[in-house]
């Protein structure tokens, strides 16, 4: 998925310090090379697990509607998992709403659970049962 960002840096920290999502790729639009490009997976960069993002910080947010992707979910692998994330997310600097956190550039991430978990986050010394 591709999304837009106007802060590349506060996209930067949560994805890889709060999601622990490694960045795989920084490179340019090739369109207009004035803008960053952001590349977002799993700790071993499989395919299918990337998340993209250019960066326009003069733009305009945007409002959720129909046809527009507004929330990213992801699922992991237990309830221990599930707590851990919302803690996770309790301790970040980034704003929540109702147990739904709120990441750049304006979308949300939720948490639920469920059997085998989507691959995910390296998040530092995280174990693989609780990864994204």
């Amino acid at each position: 998925m591709t999304a837009l960002t106007g802060a590349a840096q506060r996209n930067l920290d949560f994805y890889t310090r709060v999601l622990g999502l490694r960045l795989t790729a920084k490179t340019v639009n090739q369109d207009d090379p004035s803008v960053y490009y952001l590349f977002y997976g799993d700790e071993l960069a499989r395919p299918g697990a990337d998340l993209t993002f250019f960066e326009y910080p003069f733009a305009k947010p945007g409002r959720s509607g129909a046809g527009m992707v507004h929330r990213i979910v992801w699922r992991v692998a237990s309830p221990s998992a599930l707590d851990f994330w919302v803690a996770s997310m309790y301790l970040s600097p980034f704003p929540r709403f109702s147990g739904v956190i709120s990441v750049p550039p304006g979308r949300s991430a939720d948490r639920g659970s469920g059997a085998g978990g989507v691959g995910g986050g390296g998040h530092g010394e995280q174990v693989q049962e609780l990864s994204l």
